[in-house]
């Protein structure tokens, strides 16, 4: 069998080359592959995968359960993690729930707060 999956920005819908592709079947990873350049990624397997897993960095992963389907061709359109606030770009390096990850966060929206404050 063969996936086809096609993943783009959700915001721009510009291919997102690199993005990582994993297909599952009862929790085992059957192949794992990155799109091209194009945003394409083309996948071959024995059986039938039911969880497809795109993940890229700076993007939330997303995953499609696909158990019982008939068609094996998928647009995935990820959305940025990176959030901007007053002109400060947070890019989180730690696991997004992380207690050092909402330390930071708070810092920052901290320090913004004080120069609204103050400014």
């Amino acid at each position: 069998m063969t996936v086809s999956i096609v993943v783009l920005d959700n915001d721009t819908g510009k291919p997102l080359p690199g993005a990582t592709v994993e297909l599952y079947a009862s929790n085992v990873m059957l192949k794992r592959g990155a799109a091209g350049n194009d945003g394409n990624a083309t996948l071959t397997v024995t059986g039938s995968p039911e969880l497809i897993r795109v993940t890229n960095t700076e993007y939330i992963p997303a995953e499609i359960r696909t158990a019982n389907a008939t068609n094996y061709a998928y647009l995935i359109k990820l959305k940025r993690i990176v959030k901007d606030i007053e002109g400060v770009t947070i890019t989180s390096l730690l696991k997004k729930n992380s207690w050092a990850w909402l330390l930071i966060l708070a810092g920052v929206v901290l320090v913004s707060n004080r120069k609204k404050a103050h400014g």
